[in-house]
């Protein structure tokens, strides 16, 4: 944290702003937020969170597309959680001559960054597969 860096909030888990009334201590290295919530909870953060709920959502979302996102468990994770690897080709052509991006997202649970990225990626709202 410092003067620049607003926290993140969230009224629901979901929606995600920052907060726009803070003032910074820098002496005690410390910010105080003032909020005005129209909910009984809210949620702060350092970054907007990527809950493994929606990454779950997103996972069964990718599945119902199989000519082009495979969905493969690779192993656990300390609490038992899968770690998933998706593959997302256009699976009828050849891998030769095929150009390759590897984006690698979720490995520590505070990257919400990642997460969102690869959420963006891996989206096939609209989305068409053309040889690649």
């Amino acid at each position: 944290m410092n003067e620049k860096i607003r926290p993140a909030m969230s009224e629901d888990g979901q929606t995600w702003s920052h907060a726009e009334d803070m003032t910074w201590d820098n002496e005690k290295k410390e910010a105080m937020v003032r909020l005005k919530p129209k909910r009984d909870s809210v949620w702060l953060a350092t970054q907007a969170m990527y809950p493994y709920s929606r990454f779950a959502a997103l996972v069964e979302e990718l599945k119902r597309f199989p000519p082009y996102a495979r969905v493969e468990t690779i192993g656990k994770s300390v609490q038992g959680r899968d770690l998933t690897l998706i593959t997302v080709t256009d699976f009828a052509t050849p891998d030769a001559g095929k150009k390759t991006i590897w984006l690698q997202a979720r490995q520590h649970a505070w990257e919400g960054g990642t997460s969102y990225v690869a959420e963006g990626r891996a989206a096939f709202r609209g989305f068409r597969c053309a040889g690649g």
